[in-house]
């Protein structure tokens, strides 16, 4: 898959994005106790459940195909059916899915640029709506329609296969360790998801947290803040991402993926970023 690095002015600050915990248990089930759907005390059977909302089909997992232009794309869907969209050149989708009878899938979502780059109308942020069917772990076929803030409407069609690696189990011992970024930065992230990233050129120093979503899947949910930044890159300070990330190739010499989102100056900004454990 082709990575797009996004920096700031001249330089690369690196990474990172969004704490998606288990979704809490809440209302009533048909037996009184907590509905927990799509949340890991459903699966192991801890708590009860509503079965008449229960979906006949659950969109989660890593999905991979390719646009219109033959450009590699990645979706990312968590347990609680959070979307995080990677598309040919970078940008990134956040929203949710969902799927109804026959398997239905719809989902909207928001489209966002890397930061200094722009669609072709100049905005930063289009709105879309993916549709089409799914197979549960096998396929999802879709079209996407989006429609910039400034009207610009633009379409394609999307066929994406389900990767078998998010079978894979994870754990916060699993991902910590020492990752080197793209731009040559180390991302540290401790055994209880703490995570650290200082840029020596930039000053921008990185704190967040990484967890897991479902220990049945390797899927992760990541947060952070940006400050300390220096100079033309003082414009992130303050700033928060959110995303999901997933461990690729061998757990101990594999590379994190990680699709985020979130705000610079009050401008939406998608990050992705490819990290190589040390």
């Amino acid at each position: 898959m082709d990575i797009i690095e996004f920096g700031v002015g001249a330089t690369r600050i690196g990474l990172f994005g969004l704490v998606l915990g288990l979704a809490g248990c809440g209302g009533g089930g048909d037996t009184g106790g907590p509905d927990c759907r799509y949340n890991e005390n459903w699966i192991n059977g801890q708590c009860t459940v509503n079965w008449d909302l229960t979906p006949a089909v659950i969109p989660d997992g890593i999905w991979r195909g390719t646009d219109a232009s033959g450009a590699d794309v990645v979706a990312l869907i968590s347990r609680h059916n959070t979307l995080r969209y990677v598309d040919g050149i970078g940008r990134i989708g956040s929203g949710t899915v969902s799927v109804g009878t026959n398997n239905i899938l719809g989902s909207g979502f928001e489209l966002v640029t890397a930061y200094g780059d722009t669609f072709p109308d100049g905005s930063t942020v289009a709105d879309c709506f993916l549709s089409g069917t799914l197979v549960e772990q096998q396929s999802i076929t879709a079209s996407k329609e989006c429609t910039t803030r400034a009207g610009l409407e633009f379409d394609e069609q999307l066929t994406l296969t389900f990767d078998p690696l998010y079978n894979r189990s994870s754990s916060l011992a699993t991902v910590a360790g020492q990752y080197q970024t793209m731009a040559g930065d180390v991302l540290n992230i401790a055994s209880d998801g703490a995570m650290f990233l200082q840029n020596a050129s930039t000053g921008c120093v990185i704190n967040g947290q990484v967890s897991t979503v479902v220990s049945f899947a390797n899927m992760y949910g990541v947060s952070y803040s940006i400050d300390g930044c220096t100079g033309p890159d003082a414009a992130w300070n303050g700033s928060n991402f959110e995303g999901l990330a997933m461990l690729e190739g061998q757990i101990s010499a594999g590379t994190l993926l990680i699709a985020l989102s979130g705000e610079v100056a009050s401008v939406p900004v998608g990050i992705v970023e490819e990290a190589r454990r040390l």
